[in-house]
């Protein structure tokens, strides 16, 4: 049986919990070097501004967490609580911004594996000033929230660690702002992840075993784009005499071979395109000219069709794309094949993974905004209340009709109280019950009693 750590060593950290170093640039121990360091991150950033099948899937994540419900829950039901509950509510209100702009920023997190936040705080001095530091809607002198300010991926240098991995802050380097190098320490820092483990800061871009897909589906559509050009032009011959091109060459020689190189280089089958060549041609011994031109141009096309369906091996990688981030359903009726089970299963499955991700949202808010927000305040911390997200998954009403009916069915009380008649009204669409008694007739009425007179 081991023995227990001494008291010299329980308490404190002797481990890392990964090789990130307070010197190391983002992503150290990634083994492809385009996908290291500040190359990461143009790399992803260029990937999700050229390809339509990324934009779609960033697209359909952010528009899914933008429609999710933002809400504050209370900490308990008391007065204190909930008075609790409407400050944080005016803090995301009040500050410079809206919170769907802030949530579109923090999704930058998805491509490229992390986004980094500097909270600016203000004291709640009312309107009458026009100091940033204290403009607010409200006059009780509080710290609120000024501004969630994003620092783009591509601007981040480093994090700072200390000696066990922990991450303190991060480095910006923000030249184009004349800024030179500036640190936020941690402390004044929103940091949001795909993923923690290892503790790499940096994350893991959502698009990283899209890679390789991505490479080759854009390299064979260019290569693809200029066949298209070839097959429809022909590919550009030319023949000029040898003498033009051997080492003898005079200076006017070859000039004319580099002009013609250019020629044959930028031909192209539109409304401007022409090629201007000269007329010369061979003369016999006797000085007789020939009809054998000195300067010949042809284009050569190609014969039959090609073995290779490019457009079938893109498809296939683009495929690939999708399905690395459980958006494969977006290609649904791209192909031969697809069915609406099909559809729905692989739909869920997306919804689950984004649904994933207003939960560590909420965690970063609630570990990093709140306690500080509590803390430069000085309230009660078991007053502070809980951010969260609502479903982001419309309801299916037919099965939860079904559910309703089978379990009413099997002798259940469908509404043994108004919680959870208000649960199933919300899920429909409908108001919720009123508790006031003068209006309980009106909101409970059956629908099969018709509208009063």
């Amino acid at each position: 049986m081991a023995k227990a750590p001494t008291k010299a060593t329980a308490t404190r950290e002797l481990g890392a919990a990964g090789n990130y170093g307070r010197d190391d640039q983002l992503r150290p121990d990634e083994f492809l070097p385009k996908l290291r360091g500040l190359n990461a991150t143009r790399t992803f950033r260029e990937m999700k501004d050229n390809d339509p099948i990324i934009g779609a899937i960033l697209m359909a994540f952010e528009m899914l967490l933008r429609a999710a419900e933002f809400r504050v829950d209370a900490a308990n039901d008391s007065p204190e609580a909930e008075e609790a509950k409407t400050f944080v509510e005016q803090c995301f209100e009040d500050m410079e911004g809206t919170t769907d702009d802030f949530l579109a920023e923090v999704l930058t997190f998805l491509p490229f594996g992390f986004s980094v936040f500097e909270v600016v705080y203000k004291i709640r001095s009312g309107r009458n000033t026009e100091d940033p530091a204290r403009y607010s809607q409200f006059s009780d002198g509080r710290y609120g929230i000024r501004k969630l300010a994003p620092r783009a991926q591509w601007t981040i240098d480093r994090f700072l660690t200390d000696e066990n991995g922990t991450i303190t802050g991060v480095r910006q380097s923000a030249l184009s702002l004349k800024l030179g190098s500036v640190d936020i320490p941690a402390s004044k820092m929103l940091h949001f992840r795909t993923s923690t483990v290892n503790n790499d800061p940096s994350g893991r871009s959502l698009l990283r075993n899209a890679f390789t897909s991505y490479h080759y589906a854009s390299h064979i559509q260019i290569i693809e784009a200029i066949a298209v050009e070839r097959e429809m032009n022909g590919i550009p011959i030319g023949k000029i005499p040898s003498e033009y091109l051997g080492e003898a060459a005079t200076s006017a020689q070859q000039g004319f071979t580099n002009a013609f190189k250019k020629i044959l280089r930028d031909v192209k089958f539109n409304d401007q395109g022409f090629v201007l060549i000269p007329s010369d041609v061979y003369e016999n011994d006797d000085g007789t000219k020939t009809s054998i031109p000195m300067v010949e141009f042809d284009l050569i096309s190609a014969k039959g069709t090609r073995s290779i369906p490019t457009g079938e091996v893109i498809l296939r990688h683009q495929e690939n794309i999708a399905r690395s981030v459980l958006a494969d359903f977006l290609m649904l009726g791209s192909g031969k094949t697809g069915s609406f089970a099909l559809s729905k299963s692989k739909t869920d499955l997306f919804l689950t993974a984004a649904s994933g991700f207003t939960e560590a949202i909420a965690a970063v808010l609630n570990r990093q905004l709140l306690p500080r927000l509590w803390e430069i305040n000085g309230f009660d911390p078991d007053l502070m209340p809980k951010i969260g997200f609502g479903e982001i998954a419309p309801v299916d009403l037919a099965e939860l009709g079904a559910f309703v009916r089978d379990i009413a069915g099997a002798g259940m009380q469908i509404f043994p109280d108004d919680d959870t008649e208000n649960t199933l009204r919300r899920a429909a669409g409908f108001p919720e019950k009123s508790m006031d008694p003068d209006l309980l007739g009106s909101t409970t009425q059956p629908l099969d009693e018709g509208v009063p007179e």
